[in-house]
């Protein structure tokens, strides 16, 4: 006769193995353009950040708080021009509309949110971050936040880096895009007490995205194509693809880096 309670322990594994099985809950994620500086390139960076993301079929919210030119929106319109689901717009000068992005984690139970930045704007962001206590909340709301810092050969990006590191310093992950589109080096980043402090104390990670030759930005932009787009469609000539494949493959490289900052 078999005892009854050499079955117990089987049970209980089961039910152990059934709670390790059993799927876990996603934190969230806001990755936010933290860069105030027009021109540097904050549209670029979220866009390939998007474009890498989509690719890999890691869902997300995005937000376009840029009414007046919507580079981040237009970018990924369907082909009768519509915005995808996916894609909101919000009026940044409202706090109502900023507070769009967090119902999207308290309404829609969106995992991962991307803000595009507005020049001369990010001040405003900071504002509302603040005012409704976010870096205070993120524990409870299981939420990360990663600032993206996009710099070039220009004082202004890292004294806008150094400003954004010393007012908001470890509540946030940070991100720094060091874009070579009008040089090809950083040097005054590079030598920076701003970089000092954002590889040290607050483990910022760093990639970097090549100079695109001249006549590729002219496709992109004139047709609102993504690299992933550009590198495969056949509206764009055969040797441009093969450049842009290259293209995209070194930003892609660099993007994979750092994926936690987006996903984890």
């Amino acid at each position: 006769m078999s005892n009854p309670d050499t079955k117990k322990p089987a049970a209980e594994k089961s039910e152990a193995v059934a709670a390790s099985e059993a799927p876990k809950s996603q934190s969230k994620r806001l990755v936010l353009v933290a860069t105030n500086k027009g021109g540097v390139g904050k549209s670029t960076a979220i866009i390939n950040i998007a474009d890498y993301l989509k690719e890999r079929e890691i869902p997300f919210v995005a937000f376009d708080p840029d009414h007046a030119n919507a580079s981040f929106a237009r970018f990924f319109a369907n082909p009768d021009g519509s915005r995808p689901d996916f894609m909101r717009l919000i009026n940044i000068a409202d706090d109502t509309s900023l507070d769009q992005i967090t119902r999207v984690f308290d309404e829609e139970d969106a995992n991962l949110v991307l803000v595009d930045g507005v020049g001369a704007q990010q001040e405003t962001f900071m504002n509302w971050i603040e005012d409704i206590g976010l870096f205070e909340r993120a524990k409870e709301m299981d939420l990360k936040i990663t600032f993206v810092l996009v710099v070039d050969e220009d004082k202004d990006t890292v004294e806008q880096a150094m400003a954004v590191a010393g007012r908001v310093e470890d509540q946030v992950d940070y991100l720094v895009v060091k874009n070579l589109k009008n040089s090809e080096e950083t040097r005054i980043y590079d030598g920076s007490a701003a970089r000092k402090m954002l590889n040290g104390a607050l483990s910022a990670k760093e990639i970097t995205f090549p100079k695109l030759k001249g006549n590729l930005v002219s496709i992109i932009q004139s047709e609102s194509m993504r690299l992933s787009e550009a590198s495969t469609s056949e509206a764009v000539y055969i040797n441009d693809r093969m450049r842009f494949k290259r293209y995209r493959a070194a930003i892609e490289g660099e993007l994979a880096k750092v994926e936690p900052l987006f996903t984890a």
